[in-house]
């Protein structure tokens, strides 16, 4: 509600940004988006047993410096926003497709 009552103009960014996130997913083969369409600054992916679970891969992300929240066994959620600049999402991305590979 903040962001379309007082950053209307900018939410493209952070559209655009959930974007990267959701290519730099599809990029690993491994990760899969959950819906594979992302049409605002929410991302969520699903992740294989072999990755471990939600919460292990959250806390893997958090200590690489990507905020991040399991929302069940095997699902994450990432959120862009006004604090999230082009720069951390390019290393975001970095990070995602480093530790889906691992």
């Amino acid at each position: 509600l903040f962001a379309l009552e007082n950053n209307r103009e900018r939410l493209t960014q952070d559209h655009d940004h959930a974007q990267l996130l959701a290519e730099a997913i599809r990029q690993t083969g491994r990760l899969r988006l959950c819906p594979d369409q992302v049409d605002t600054n929410i991302v969520i992916f699903e992740l294989p047993e072999d990755l471990g679970t939600a919460a292990q891969f959250v806390d893997r992300l958090r200590e690489a410096g990507v905020g991040s929240l399991a929302i069940g066994a095997q699902q994450v959620r990432l959120v862009t926003h006004l604090d999230v600049s082009a720069s951390q999402i390019a290393t975001a991305c970095e990070i995602l497709r480093r530790l889906a590979d691992s």
